[in-house]
Formats: structure tokens, sequence, C-alpha cells
């Protein structure tokens, strides 16, 4: 798994994440989506391409599916929560 701690956009670390699981197995956003608990095969997609943000609920959801440790589940939610604001504040 690509090293988390090493992005600044949570999309592009999804990403690499996919295509690296591709790689190494049989793996869909379908599949994605299937894992983190969510009902639409295209959430994950339409977040990786910008059109959807990962809203509070999303991201524990997403942290689980990629079995994020504690320390980068918190990295993880700040991140989304960093790239998401409308504001600097």
């Amino acid at each position: 798994m690509p090293n988390l701690f090493e992005y600044i956009e949570y999309r592009k670390f999804l990403s690499d994440f996919y295509e690296e699981q591709k790689k190494f197995r049989k793996f869909s956003y379908q599949k994605f989506a299937d894992i983190a608990g969510f009902k639409t095969k295209t959430f994950i997609f339409k977040v990786v391409t910008g059109e959807k943000a990962l809203s509070k609920k999303s991201i524990p959801r997403i942290a689980a599916a990629l079995q994020l440790q504690k320390r980068e589940q918190k990295y993880f939610d700040a991140l989304v929560r960093f790239n998401d604001a409308k504001t600097f504040k």
C-alpha cells in the first residue's frame, strides 16, 4: 500500500491505492465500495475524480476499508478535511 504520510491529496492516495490493488488482485471500484459498505459502486470513483467529497460519516468507512492504523486514520481524516475545506480557516 502507498505510504499515506507522503500524500497531501487524499484523492491521489485513493487513486494510487486502487491502482496498486488492481495489480495484485481482482479489484474494482465496486469491490472497494462493497468493502467500505457503500451501496453505489460509483461513489468511490466519484470521490477519486473529484465529483463528490467524503462526508464525516464516510471517512471512517474508507479508513476501515483501507485497513489504516490509528495514526493513519487521524492523518487521513485531517487530509480529507483539509482538501475539502472551503476556506483557509
